[in-house]
């Protein structure tokens, strides 16, 4: 697991392809753009600051990363939790419940993706 968090270009790999299926659920359940657009834009520049880094990150960055990947994880549980309540309190507008907590993992996960690679420019 070290090893794949020191690799930049799987990370780059892993976020792409996470905001790609994102962006398809956006086009599929035809939620607004308002979301996805800065989404994929935040994407783009995560995967071009990535791929610039030709080095492995070494073990500091490394427990960076995981600690970004915790809180995106912490962040997330908390949305299921609130989805799960909304939908036992109100069933009615299912999909729109299931796109706002779209909106919350997408956005958490790309954010913790960016605090990592601003982190990682600084240090």
């Amino acid at each position: 697991m070290k090893r794949a968090l020191k690799s930049p270009v799987l990370n780059a790999v892993c976020v792409s392809l996470f905001s790609a299926f994102y962006t398809l659920v956006y086009i599929l359940i035809e939620r607004p753009m308002y979301v996805a657009l800065p989404m994929i834009c935040l994407t783009v520049v995560v995967v071009i600051m990535l791929l610039v880094r030709r080095q492995r990150f070494d073990e500091y960055h490394a427990t960076i990363l995981s600690n970004c990947l915790i809180a995106a994880l912490v962040l997330t549980m908390i949305a299921i939790a609130a989805f799960y309540l909304l939908i036992i309190f109100d069933p009615i507008d299912i999909d729109k419940k299931f796109g706002i907590f779209i909106d919350i993992h997408w956005v958490t996960v790309v954010m913790s993706d960016f605090a990592y690679v601003v982190l990682c420019r600084r240090r």
